[in-house]
C-alpha cells in the first residue's frame, strides 16, 4: 500500500481493515518511538494503542499533505507528551524489549544496544518537549519547522530546545573513555558525541538505528 504523500487518504477514510493493515505496518517503529520518549516499554505499548486510537478517529483529518508515517508519528508525539504531562515525575527507566540480543551476539550488536540503553538513560533528564525535539531531530531526522509544527512551537523555539537538550545529553551519557565499556561501546559512544557537537544527524541516525525497520 502506498504511504507517500496524496495516495493514503483515500483508503485510510472509506476502508477499516485497509486502514487497520496500515497501522500495523507501523506498530513497530512507533512503539520504539514512544519508548524512547517514555523510558517505559509498558507505557511505549500503551501509547501506540493510544496512537492508533486517535488516529482512527482522526482518519478524515488526514490530508495527504505528508507522509501516512509523518502523520502518525505527530500523533504517537503527542500522546507521549499528553502522557508525560499527566505524570510528571519521572519514572525508573524500563529498557526491556522484545528482542534481546542472544547470547552469541557479536561485539558490534552489544555496542549498539549498549549505546541505546545510554542514549534512553540520558533522555529521561531531558524535559518532555526538549526530549520530543532531539528524537525528532537527530533520530528522526526531522527538520525545525517540522518539529515546531508538531509541539506547537516556533522554529526558534525548536531549535534552543535542541540546542539545550544536546548539551544536556553530553552531560549525562557515560565517559566515553571509561574502562568498564568495551573497545566497541568506547568508539559508538565518542561518535555519538562527536556527532552531537557537529550536528550531524545522519550519523546519530546511523548509530541509533538497531530499530528502525528497512525501507
Amino acid at each position: 500500500m502506498d504511504d507517500r504523500p496524496g495516495r493514503t487518504s483515500a483508503v485510510a477514510v472509506s476502508d477499516e481493515r485497509a486502514f487497520g493493515r496500515l497501522l500495523e505496518r507501523h506498530r513497530h517503529e512507533l512503539r520504539v518511538h514512544c519508548h524512547r520518549l517514555l523510558g517505559s516499554y509498558d507505557e511505549a505499548e500503551d501509547m501506540v494503542q493510544e496512537t492508533f486510537l486517535r488516529a482512527w478517529h482522526k482518519r478524515e483529518q488526514y490530508a495527504g499533505r505528508s507522509t501516512f508515517r509523518a502523520w502518525l508519528y505527530r500523533i504517537a508525539t503527542n500522546c507521549c507528551l499528553d502522557h508525560l504531562a499527566r505524570q510528571p515525575a519521572a519514572g525508573e527507566l524500563d529498557a526491556g524489549g522484545p528482542e534481546p540480543s542472544t547470547p552469541g551476539a557479536d561485539a558490534a550488536v552489544l555496542a549498539r544496544e549498549v549505546l541505546e540503553l545510554a542514549f534512553l538513560t540520558a533522555l529521561q533528564h531531558l524535559p518532555p518537549k526538549q526530549r520530543a525535539v532531539l528524537v525528532l531531530r537527530d533520530v528522526l531526522g526531522w527538520s525545525a519547522k517540522e518539529c515546531a509544527d508538531v509541539l506547537a512551537i516556533s522554529v526558534p523555539s525548536a531549535n534552543s530546545a535542541l540546542q539545550r537538550a544536546r548539551s544536556t545529553m553530553k552531560r549525562h551519557l557515560p565517559d566515553a573513555g571509561g574502562e568498564g565499556a568495551s573497545g566497541e561501546e568506547r568508539v559508538l559512544l565518542r561518535r555519538y558525541m562527536s556527532a552531537l557537537d557537529r550536528s550531524e544527524v545522519d550519523v546519530v541516525m546511523e548509530l541509533l538505528d538497531r530499530d528502525r525497520p528497512a525501507a
